[in-house]
């Protein structure tokens, strides 16, 4: 019995891990990517959020992720843990070097979240 309660939970595991991607998942779980590409690089940190700097188009795709409905962002934070503001803070608190341990654990729960396909 054990046997199979075990092999339906590995089932599970596995069909959750390959779920697919909605559109705002996706565009949020790239911006996490980009950012902790970018996060601490001597550019951000000289140049911030300028909009002419090299982070100006990722701005521009956060915010249109920040303007979404509320419950998406509801939704993606129950599923995966972290707000998509989640990225903009940490991002901000290695550019004005105040990441703490507290940053260092939304960092980690954004690294760690399970990502969809």
């Amino acid at each position: 019995m054990l046997k199979y309660i075990a092999t339906a939970l590995t089932i599970t595991a596995c069909s959750a891990a390959a779920e697919q991607c909605t559109e705002f998942e996706s565009a949020v779980f790239q911006l996490a990517d980009d950012a902790h590409a970018f996060q601490l690089s001597y550019e951000f940190e000289e140049m911030g959020w300028s909009a002419k700097g090299p982070t100006g188009d990722w701005m521009s795709r956060f915010q249109s992720v920040q303007q979404a409905d509320n419950d998406l962002h509801l939704s993606f934070s129950q599923k995966h843990n972290f707000l998509p503001a989640d990225l903009l803070d940490v991002a901000n608190a290695y550019r004005t070097n105040t990441f703490d341990s507290f940053y260092k654990g939304v960092q980690n729960d954004i690294q760690s979240a399970g990502r969809c396909k």
